[in-house]
């Protein structure tokens, strides 16, 4: 084992490529003690890493489904892109083991419908994630093909995040695929989270009445942003009690400044 590379690597500026190299050699370790004693190391050495940094690697993501691997836990975060609902059953059934280390989840292009990202959510191995994002890819592949969702398993989702007792922000940006019922069914009652972003969802101002219950239930941070809401949907938030919330960004939300003094 070269743990003196491995220090040396704990111990150097943070950045994507010592990441990367770090992750390299802990993949590499084989003897459980051997894991134990650099993974006692690293407990304390990395807590000056912005979490930002902390992503499970690509050579690791087949183990995220699976039963995972000890050197994992020092990944915070992770990304599956176009994880059907195979996929995500497997990992369902493994309890979601292989995610147990996980505070981030960020679940892009995800093929797998939003009943299947619920019973995901549920798992035992989740039991400690704090974020969620659901996101289009930028870049889909040509043989992408949209899950089919439902009204009922988008209610499922939102019942999902209200039950799980971490879960402190929510993100959904540029899914393209949620209808004004949809949104009725996951927002069917307060979520329980501190943060929550739609983005680019197709969000129109005939849907901040289900946000509203949201801000009205202690939400301190609402991003909007690259929705087509118009006056009457800011219109709509600002008839309610904003008393928590402390980050509101207004931009790409078609927002119009009202001129005075003309006839």
């Amino acid at each position: 084992m070269d743990f003196g590379m491995i220090r040396s690597l704990a111990q150097a500026p943070p950045s994507e490529g010592a990441w990367e190299e770090l992750c390299a050699k802990l993949g590499g370790l084989q003897e459980p003690n051997e894991i134990g004693q650099v993974l006692g190391y690293l407990e304390g050495a990395l807590r000056r890493w912005p979490r930002e940094l902390r992503v499970v690697p690509k050579a690791w993501r087949r183990d995220l489904i699976g039963e995972g691997n000890a050197v994992m836990k020092v990944a915070l975060r992770a990304e599956l892109n176009q994880a059907s609902d195979q996929v995500l059953e497997r990992s369902v059934e493994r309890g979601a083991a292989g995610m147990r280390h996980l505070e981030r989840l960020t679940l892009s292009s995800h093929g797998g419908t939003a009943s299947s990202i619920a019973a995901l959510l549920s798992s035992e191995g989740l039991s400690g994630l704090e974020e969620l994002e659901l996101m289009r890819s930028r870049h889909p592949p040509r043989t992408y093909t949209r899950p089919p969702n439902t009204h009922e398993g988008w209610g499922g989702l939102g019942q999902a995040v209200r039950s799980h007792e971490a879960l402190r922000r929510l993100e959904i940006r540029d899914t393209k695929i949620m209808s004004r019922r949809d949104y009725a069914a996951l927002l069917d009652g307060p979520l329980g989270v501190e943060s929550l972003t739609i983005e680019s969802s197709k969000l129109e101002a005939v849907h901040l009445a289900a946000i509203a219950v949201q801000l009205e239930s202690g939400l301190s941070e609402l991003d909007l942003g690259g929705n087509t809401l118009e006056d009457e949907g800011w219109i709509e938030l600002a008839s309610r009690r904003l008393d928590g919330l402390r980050v509101l960004p207004v931009s790409y939300t078609h927002l119009r400044a009202h001129e005075t003094g003309r006839n």
